[in-house]
């Protein structure tokens, strides 16, 4: 938490300057460029706290090493996600979002943050830095592209707020949704399981 601390600050001074920022006629164009921000912000995050994830932060006789490894993961997950929860809420704000549409942001990077940090982490002990590297901005991509395909398809309210529509959600964003929250689980627990008694995952 100390870590992401300036992180946090940083994030939210930068939202300052957004509120001199005059408001835009194409919403979805500033909406996905803020989505893809905020996604280069946890990514950022995520790297700069990814060499904590080996410590023993949760060591237990009454915890297997996998159990201590898995809770130390999440607790990482957990800190990403809600930074760049606290970052999303002050940059929405700053370009009047409706709030309708700020919901739907702090939606959006809510989902992509934990699964991207998730990621990221898990292929980083798994199969080292470039894997990692390459699986969080794939990751990153598939996430802010199903939000794109859905506000290409949908578009906004005429208030310029969020469209909802149950049916495209389900065809456009709750798959991608779905596969990526078990491949981040699934490669996290994997990665949790193969840790060896000195905390650190043996890379692949």
């Amino acid at each position: 938490m100390l870590q992401s601390f300036p992180w946090l600050v940083g994030g939210l001074l930068i939202s300052i300057p957004l509120l001199l920022i005059p408001t835009a006629e194409d919403r979805r164009t500033v909406l996905l460029i803020h989505l893809a921000a905020l996604v280069v912000f946890s990514l950022g995050l995520t790297w700069k706290l990814a060499p904590l994830s080996g410590e023993g932060w949760y060591p237990s006789k009454a915890w297997k090493l996998s159990r201590s490894q898995l809770a130390g993961a999440v607790s990482l997950i957990i800190v990403v996600t809600g930074v760049t929860a606290l970052v999303t809420l002050a940059s929405s704000a700053a370009l009047r979002f409706q709030p309708s549409l700020q919901f739907l942001q702090l939606l959006s990077a809510l989902d992509i943050a934990w699964v991207v940090s998730g990621t990221t982490l898990a292929t980083r002990s798994l199969w080292g830095r470039g894997v990692a590297i390459a699986a969080g901005i794939g990751m990153s991509i598939i996430c802010v592209m199903s939000i794109a395909l859905y506000l290409a398809e949908v578009g906004l309210d005429e208030s310029g707020g969020w469209l909802v529509d149950s049916s495209q959600m389900l065809r456009l964003v709750l798959p991608f949704d779905v596969a990526a929250a078990v491949l981040t689980i699934g490669l996290t627990l994997l990665a949790a399981s193969l840790a060896d008694g000195t905390g650190q995952t043996p890379v692949v």
